[in-house]
């Protein structure tokens, strides 16, 4: 005897539900847009810390409140870490697949440093994780780039890359996706610095 198989909703299933909540996300985000919250504004920043660890508490998240230093030392606002306890499936064995510490470190160093080039890519949905993530960056330094969608010009950057490069590959599906395709080849290259995430 085989267990039921759990169904995806849809779309037609999601939208009555997604229809009752707007309201009240636009008044979330009225009141998210009211709080002055821009990059000079630490006070500001640290008030959308204050109404997103509320929201996130409220859910069941453990928040932890962390207050990095900016380029210069001075205060930029606290930075919000949530995590949740989530139903992992018994084929996961019933733990998450959390990246341990020193990983995370690694993944981010070369972030900050002004020699070093940034690509970014993501997967079918993913991309969008890559834009918003390398857009950010984009604020706050040069030289980041996404890799293009059409295969010519994708090819001639990865061809490209040197030393100095790093490829951030986003992605859910690892085991599905030609995007772990083009880390791996990179990370054959001793040419460039892939950093999967």
């Amino acid at each position: 005897m085989t267990a039921p198989t759990r169904q995806r909703p849809r779309a037609q299933d999601l939208l009555p539900y997604a229809e009752a909540r707007v309201d009240g996300s636009l008044s979330d985000l009225a009141g998210l847009v009211a709080i002055d919250s821009g990059s000079y504004s630490p006070a500001g920043v640290d008030q959308v810390a204050d109404w997103t660890a509320a929201r996130r508490s409220v859910l069941g998240f453990a928040v932890e409140r962390v207050t990095p230093g900016g380029a210069s030392g001075e205060s930029t606002g606290d930075l919000l870490i949530g995590r949740r306890a989530g139903r992992l499936a018994a084929r996961d064995g019933g733990h998450p697949r959390r990246a341990p510490l020193h990983d995370f470190e690694y993944a981010v160093r070369p972030l900050p440093d002004r020699k070093r080039r940034i690509t970014l890519t993501g997967g079918r949905f993913t991309h969008l994780l890559a834009q918003y993530v390398g857009l950010h960056l984009m604020q706050l330094r040069d030289d980041v780039r996404f890799l293009p969608d059409r295969d010519v010009e994708r090819t001639a950057v990865l061809a490209a890359l040197t030393p100095r490069d790093v490829l951030i590959v986003f992605d859910y599906r690892r085991h599905k996706s030609d995007r772990t395709t083009v880390a791996a080849l990179v990370q054959e290259q001793p040419r460039a610095d892939p950093r999967r995430t």
